[in-house]
């Protein structure tokens, strides 16, 4: 029987350097400290005592991680360096990463919409231009071929930063057909990132909430969120659980909302966007993905008008482009290196946080492309 690769031992490792070929951090600093096989060699010391895991050193290192999961993916030994990266963080970088229960009580008793908008203007250097657009698309009768119980599980990033993609998302259901319960928390992908463990009182919230409403399918506008429920969530609790059985059901449920719609509806560009479209389209694909078929759907409605970006990461990785903003600016420059961007009309990306960074970072080499949602475009 095949170990699951969070059992395997990060001695497993033949520091064959085939993890480097994929990792955006070493791809930018060429320094093997920040390599995964760098940091599993950090990891492998402080284990036999030969380093202070506390040392700056070492926190600074550890943290400089996407967790973006491709050296994971890749690595000829099958270990999950990201599991072991997570580990190391819950066990000796606890206060230096989000907390679940600081985040959940920061919502009760402060104006999130308000400070949203600060963060969002802060922190990206966003405003309300930047992330507001008309959202009244033109709706199909005809184009249902099931009817079903749809939940909407919307995401941090688009309920309090980008909100204009729910309404486009509400816009493109049924109002009777979208469900979208207002108690539901965050999918737990930052506290999950910075090795959080006690993630599993949010993520049961979210379980209790909406399997509540016994639906047919529970969408999601964000690939990040969607890989989270359907990767992660059933790690949180304790294998025999019920709420293991839960997370399952609830990740089987699950699909993110350009996946559900290709596969359900029949679709076409707005109006509002034909009208606009002088220029092409560009397709970021994220590194959390559920599916492919975002870049197939989106190739078959905008034909030759769309490119597609380089399968890298665009720097975001949330806690990460805070840390270490040199960093993120550099892959994400990394990423567009090359691209001509002069007849770029919409830059098109259905991760919210990729849509963050390229809000952020792509204003400083074409302030005329749009960033938007697959949800934004179609009708």
């Amino acid at each position: 029987m095949k170990k699951h690769k969070s059992t395997i031992n990060i001695n497993s490792c033949t520091h064959c350097a085939t993890c480097l070929s994929v990792c955006p951090v070493y791809e930018i600093t060429l320094n093997e400290r920040y390599s995964p096989r760098g940091k599993i060699s950090l990891i492998n010391a402080v284990n036999k005592n030969l380093i202070n895991p506390n040392d700056k050193f070492v926190q600074e290192t550890i943290s400089a991680c996407l967790m973006c999961g491709k050296c994971s993916k890749i690595c000829p030994a099958d270990i999950d360096i990201s599991f072991h990266l997570r580990d190391f963080r819950s066990k000796y970088m606890k206060n230096k990463y989000p907390s679940p229960a600081l985040f959940e009580l920061s919502k009760k008793i402060l104006p999130f919409s308000k400070v949203s908008e600060f963060l969002a203007n802060k922190l990206y250097n966003l405003n309300k231009n930047d992330v507001n657009s008309d959202s009244k698309s033109k709706k199909l009768l005809n184009r249902i071929k099931s009817v079903k119980k749809i939940l909407l599980f919307a995401g941090c990033v688009h309920k309090y930063f980008l909100n204009d993609v729910i309404s486009h998302i509400k816009n493109f259901f049924y109002d009777s057909l979208l469900i979208i319960p207002e108690e539901q928390t965050c999918c737990g992908m930052p506290f999950w990132s910075g090795g959080k463990k006690q993630i599993s009182a949010m993520i049961q919230k979210n379980i209790d909430i909406f399997l509540g409403y016994s639906p047919d399918i529970i969408i999601t506008g964000c690939e990040s969120c969607a890989f989270m429920i359907q990767n992660n969530w059933k790690d949180a609790f304790d294998a025999d659980s019920n709420y293991s059985k839960k997370a399952l059901e609830f990740s089987s449920k699950t699909m993110e909302f350009t996946d559900f719609i290709s596969k359900n509806y029949d679709v076409r560009i707005s109006e509002k966007i034909l009208k606009s479209l002088e220029g092409d389209v560009l397709y970021h694909s994220p590194c959390h993905k559920t599916s492919k078929n975002t870049e197939f759907f989106l190739k078959e409605l905008f034909g030759k008008k769309i490119k597609i970006l380089p399968d890298k990461c665009c720097g975001f990785g949330g806690v990460f482009s805070l840390k270490h903003p040199e960093f993120s600016d550099d892959i994400f420059k990394k990423k567009i290196n090359g691209t001509e961007l002069n007849n770029i009309k919409y830059l098109i990306t259905n991760c919210s946080g990729c849509q963050l960074q390229f809000m952020k970072n792509l204003k400083i080499y074409s302030k005329n492309i749009k960033i938007v949602h697959p949800a934004q475009i179609i009708e």
